[in-house]
């Protein structure tokens, strides 16, 4: 069979949860592929990196932009005619040959959840794509069982037509120094380049509401108001509706211990992890939660939600808290951060648990949902 995957993604320059699957997903899959036997060709707008597939995997780059999904490879697969399209974004071309089967990630439906925390134009393209492809997909992978209970609930689509697949991490990346003496270079270096402290409490990811920062800034200066000597380190990338946030880190009376870092390289990330006392994500709602795997792997504590998808990855490994409450928040983070037994326990209970997620696991469950697909009847458009 001819397998078609959507390699557009593979072209951003930007660093999320999304982008980070797409690229330690996609090459892992097209070897599977084909080692079962089928061709795989990869669509995108623009170059992808040389070496990211093997020679024997087709690249089509066909330019356009705007769209381009539901434009320009709209038009290719008419042309190509494969027999199954994989997207890994959760869009689908709504005109395509009718005999094309079609297997499409969804990463979350917060939008339709918590739809203020949106911009009104992302919230009506976000609504449209994913009732389409949720709709119309042959299959449908859903990142966590949150996901997928949130597909059934939203668009009625019948559970056995979803397969739950859980992102892996990069065990290259994020893992335990290899030596005392290689993470005190690091972290030399770290501190140095950035400016931070070595007792800090770090928190990766957007800053867009959601990510529930606010929050977690009033539990940071409750804390400092405790004597708490640590300081708040932020690594994000640009978000949507962050104003606020960024307003009040301004005008934070320890506003000298809240480092906010922008375009942080992907390799300095474990340095971190490693850095910090206890890594936290306070979201009130997650589509999957990377950061928490990759603070595990680290041997650094997590504090995280115990709302949406947060205490599905964390399986236990996490001190829960319940992101809408302050002092909840207030809490948890103390108790790492006072009580060293308890800081230990979470340790051994992430590294234990980040043995049960792989990119490798997960692709080659991406390829039986695949191969299910190819097996089904086509689904048309309602």
């Amino acid at each position: 069979m001819h397998i078609a995957l959507d390699g557009s993604d593979l072209a951003s320059a930007k660093l999320d949860g999304t982008t980070v699957y797409v690229r330690e997903l996609l090459p892992r899959l097209a070897k599977i592929l084909k080692q079962g036997g089928h061709r795989v060709t990869v669509f995108s707008h623009s170059p992808i990196a040389p070496n990211v597939f093997g020679d024997d995997v087709k690249i089509n780059i066909t330019k356009g932009r705007r769209f381009w999904t539901q434009t320009v490879l709209s038009r290719v697969l008419f042309r190509v005619k494969p027999d199954l399209l994989f997207l890994p974004i959760q869009t689908v071309p709504l005109y395509r040959p009718a005999a094309l089967k079609v297997v499409a990630t969804i990463h979350d439906l917060d939008f339709l959840e918590y739809p203020k925390m949106y911009e009104w134009k992302n919230q009506l393209l976000l609504r449209w794509f994913s009732r389409v492809v949720a709709r119309n997909a042959t299959r449908l992978i859903a990142i966590t069982n949150s996901t997928k209970h949130a597909i059934i609930k939203y668009y009625q689509r019948a559970a056995e037509d979803i397969s739950v697949v859980h992102h892996g991490f990069d065990k290259k990346n994020f893992s335990l120094p290899v030596s005392e003496e290689e993470k005190e270079r690091v972290l030399t270096n770290l501190r140095n380049k950035y400016n931070i402290k070595d007792n800090s409490i770090l928190f990766v990811g957007g800053l867009q509401p959601k990510k529930n920062v606010g929050r977690l800034i009033d539990a940071f200066e409750i804390l400092k108001n405790r004597g708490h000597q640590v300081q708040l380190v932020i690594v994000s990338g640009y978000a949507w509706k962050e104003k606020n946030v960024l307003d009040k880190i301004a005008h934070s009376d320890h506003r000298e211990d809240i480092r906010v870092l922008r375009k942080v390289p992907y390799c300095d990330l474990a340095g971190f992890y490693w850095n910090s006392l206890v890594s936290v994500l306070p979201s009130v709602a997650e589509g999957f939660g990377l950061p928490i795997l990759e603070a595990m792997a680290c041997g650094t504590p997590v504090v995280t939600s115990n709302l949406s998808a947060m205490p599905e990855v964390a399986g236990g490994a996490a001190l829960l808290i319940d992101p809408q409450l302050t002092d909840s928040l207030v809490q948890g983070l103390e108790k790492i951060l006072t009580d060293e037994q308890t800081r230990l326990k979470y340790i051994n209970l992430g590294l234990a648990r980040v043995a049960d997620f792989s990119w490798d696991k997960c692709a080659e469950e991406t390829a039986n949902a695949i191969n299910r697909a190819l097996n089904k009847e086509t689904v048309t458009i309602q």
